[in-house]
């Protein structure tokens, strides 16, 4: 499974970022399985998922301590990891605007570095952890026309709520935001992001959402399911035996390839 280590300038982030691209491949166990010219035809696209770090964490850290490679692979589906800081995918008030890039530069990037990616709506996915798990959610509810489907893992849902009662003390909420105030009923608030596509009638990705019962996050996670569900929005929702930890995210990130049910490649195919 070819993978891409890169790094490069940013016109939005005004510095060098980095990211990691992985392509599925075909299982070859003899040059008979699959033809040089199906494995590397230039008319081919793949599925994608934009998969997304949490606070403290990189672009690597899904590659690092979970198999989401194999199972990327598995599912063929091209992965897409960005490096945002701890920056909760926003545009921060004392910082980079993350979410300029991670909404606009990256899949332009993408598209014009990486054309066997998709860009078909039908054919793209998001999905994170933690931090990454709201900016899942962020990115589907602001973008629902980019993708078809998003998932959340033990999701740092309510920002607000986080800071607030200084559940991530570690990270500066000053930094990101400015003033806590500022959250509540904007774009960046999920739940208002929600009831905001309902009013608008705009056809909104389908969602999951996943969390140990263990996990600090547990709450905040049930308390956006009552909130969504009460709203009329349909979340696939898990919840098993688990912390915040990369036993339960790995566990997780099966079922949600599983759960995006993403069209299967045939390499056998003439383009």
């Amino acid at each position: 499974m070819p993978i891409f280590h890169c790094s490069y300038f940013s016109t939005t982030l005004q510095t060098e970022t980095k990211l990691v691209i992985t392509l599925p491949g075909p299982f070859l166990f003899s040059e008979d399985d699959v033809s040089l010219e199906n494995q590397f035809n230039p008319k081919r696209t793949y599925p994608v998922v934009y998969l997304l770090h949490g606070a403290t964490d990189n672009e690597e850290g899904w590659l690092r301590y979970t198999s989401v490679e194999r199972y990327a692979r598995e599912h063929g589906v091209a992965l897409v990891l960005p490096y945002v800081e701890n920056s909760f995918y926003v545009d921060m008030h004392c910082g980079p605007r993350y979410w300029r890039f991670i909404s606009h530069e990256l899949p332009l990037f993408i598209r014009a570095t990486f054309p066997a990616i998709t860009t078909k709506r039908e054919e793209t996915y998001v999905a994170g952890l933690s931090m990454g798990g709201y900016g899942a959610l962020l990115l589907a509810l602001r973008q629902p026309e980019r993708f078809c489907a998003a998932a959340s893992l033990s999701g740092a849902l309510d920002p607000y709520q986080l800071f607030k009662e200084g559940i991530i003390p570690n990270l500066d909420y000053k930094t990101i935001y400015g003033d806590l105030e500022n959250i509540p009923d904007s774009d960046m608030d999920l739940l208002a992001l929600l009831q905001k596509n309902i009013n608008e009638g705009r056809p909104l990705p389908r969602l999951f959402q996943a969390c140990g019962t263990e996990d600090f996050l547990y709450s905040m996670n049930r308390n956006f399911l009552e909130s969504a569900t009460k709203m009329g929005v349909p979340i696939t929702y898990e919840e098993s035996p688990g912390m915040h930890s990369w036993d339960f995210w790995d566990r997780m990130i099966v079922r949600v390839l599983d759960w995006f049910d993403i069209p299967q490649l045939d390499w056998n195919e003439t383009l």
